[in-house]
């Protein structure tokens, strides 16, 4: 087990990505053919979306299967998302892009593990406060 916190957040991030990754190709977003979200940024976020969501359960999960490094690996994505939003406020990023805000898979990865967040005492409203102090 890596005992580094930067171990354990670069780790849980690839985990993360991996698992958004296999969730593009489980959902079938990743054909053959030309896909509509090439030239419709919706449909791209929408999937983006699903697959954030696909990731969210496998990490729910990978949670499960050690109940004493669940808050911790929770923690650091935590801090990992809340980074990516606040540079997007920093950089007043809109939604031109054809991926979510950081901050609205920030606010998905609280309501998805909403148990462990209960926990920990991590509320949207106290998120919210650290994003508008940006």
């Amino acid at each position: 087990m890596l005992t580094r916190t930067s171990s354990i957040t670069l780790s849980l991030h690839v985990f993360e990505t991996l698992a958004h990754e296999a969730g593009h190709i489980c959902l079938g977003h990743c054909t053959d053919q030309p896909s509509v979200c090439d030239t419709d940024p919706e449909v791209s976020r929408n999937q983006e979306r699903e697959a954030d969501s696909f990731a969210q359960s496998v990490l729910r999960s990978f949670y499960s299967l050690d109940e004493n490094a669940k808050k911790p690996l929770y923690v650091a994505y935590l801090k990992n998302e809340l980074v990516w939003a606040m540079l997007d406020r920093l950089q007043r990023r809109g939604m031109a892009s054809d991926h979510p805000l950081a901050e609205e898979r920030l606010m998905n990865a609280l309501k998805s593990n909403s148990e462990i967040a209960a926990e920990l005492g991590i509320t949207e409203k106290l998120v919210q406060d650290i994003l508008n102090s940006f």
